[in-house]
């Protein structure tokens, strides 16, 4: 039985093997932008995580009705909603200052080879 496992997970792999050399970024560019590309997508879903947490701890503190584990629950929750939806904003931040001061783009970052190179050759 484990050993049917191993060899599809082997198969498989093995099958899979040229998809990740052929995604694999070729340039510290392209490693940047893939960076980049990632961190657009998942910093809007941890905002959203945070504040709904934050949200569900307000709601569960609003409705205790009197019960103090429940109140102090939901603070609690609030408190690491809060937590946890300033440090998502900070790290975005700094990221953002990072683009616009090392790389001098704002917005959408699209780095190329020439960048890079003129950073080192200063360097």
């Amino acid at each position: 039985m484990v050993t049917k496992k191993i060899k599809k997970l082997g198969i498989l792999s093995v099958l899979a093997f040229p998809m990740t050399v052929f995604a694999a970024p070729r340039t510290v560019g392209d490693l940047l932008n893939s960076i980049v590309s990632i961190t657009d997508v998942v910093v809007p879903i941890l905002i959203t995580a945070a504040l709904a947490a934050f949200l569900i701890g307000l709601v569960q503190t609003l409705f205790s009705a009197g019960d103090t584990k429940k109140y102090a629950e939901g603070g609690k929750i609030m408190t690491y909603g809060i937590i946890s939806l300033f440090v998502v904003v900070a790290i975005w931040g700094i990221m953002a200052v990072a683009h616009q001061t090392i790389f001098g783009i704002e917005g959408e970052a699209k780095v190329d080879s020439g960048m890079i190179e003129s950073i080192y050759s200063n360097i």
